[in-house]
């Protein structure tokens, strides 16, 4: 037993006002078929020599137990979980919609309730990957406030353009290395399309990479595309864009 507070008051076991010890207690249980060792809070009484619990101490020494659970089994603890959310700065609400889970399950995850294997493996992917992040922010936007989705956007971006300012340079460089770079032929329609826009020399060879990518490499790129504009908007900056992206819409 170890003692971390002590305070006079009327102490709700013996019914007498005394010092009463806040300790932790080193605890043992079977939860989900396996042995738990883990440290809970009490108060303790002197007079009659008991342990006892309010009811914060009741639900922390719950969430206490099932984060060493948590912990024994690889999966993320409650604060972990917080902490995953609190970095995209999403609701835990909004957090389930990009999910498509119940409204109501990142708040038990965070709470009290241990999470599956499954969605484990979700929320630590989702950690480790803000473009993912950004993908399913994208595909609800449509559910969310779009002050709410400009917030969430920003964060992400911010995690992904940390990531790559992180990345290994010799895995940047040989991803380059063995990207063929030539640039893609255009059809005769293709053509006579761009004649029509007057599209400059620039834009066509940024368009001819981008007819290059694969889906998700293109999601990605509407995706800065999107951002900057949001940013061009704010700072009243924004250029005439119309025919470039007219034409991307057309061919990707």
């Amino acid at each position: 037993m170890k003692v971390i507070f002590r305070e006079k008051s009327l102490c709700t076991c013996c019914m007498k006002e005394h010092e009463i010890k806040t300790v932790l207690v080193d605890e043992q249980t079977i939860f989900k078929g396996i042995d738990v060792k883990y440290e809970a809070c009490y108060l303790y009484c002197d007079v009659a020599d008991e342990f006892y619990m309010n009811e914060q101490q009741i639900q922390e020494n719950d969430l206490r137990l099932k984060n060493t659970y948590r912990k024994t089994e690889g999966l993320l603890t409650s604060d972990e979980i917080i902490a995953i959310r609190a970095k995209y700065g999403i609701t835990q609400s909004d957090l389930c919609l990009l999910l498509g889970w119940g409204g109501k399950t990142i708040t038990r995850y965070e709470s009290h309730q241990v999470q599956d294997k499954a969605h484990d493996s979700i929320l630590k992917k989702l950690d480790d990957d803000p473009k993912w992040f950004i993908f399913l922010l994208n595909e609800a936007k449509n559910k969310i406030s779009i002050k709410s989705y400009k917030k969430y956007f920003s964060k992400a971006v911010g995690l992904y353009e940390a990531n790559k300012a992180n990345a290994n340079k010799k895995t940047i460089e040989s991803d380059y290395a063995k990207c063929d770079c030539s640039l893609t032929k255009f059809t005769k329609e293709q053509n006579e399309e761009l004649a029509k826009m007057d599209i400059q020399s620039e834009q066509i060879d940024i368009i001819r990479q981008f007819l290059r990518l694969d889906a998700y490499g293109k999601m990605l790129v509407k995706t800065l595309i999107e951002r900057e504009s949001l940013r061009c908007i704010e700072q009243g900056t924004e250029q005439d864009i119309s025919n470039t992206m007219k034409f991307i819409d057309i061919n990707s």
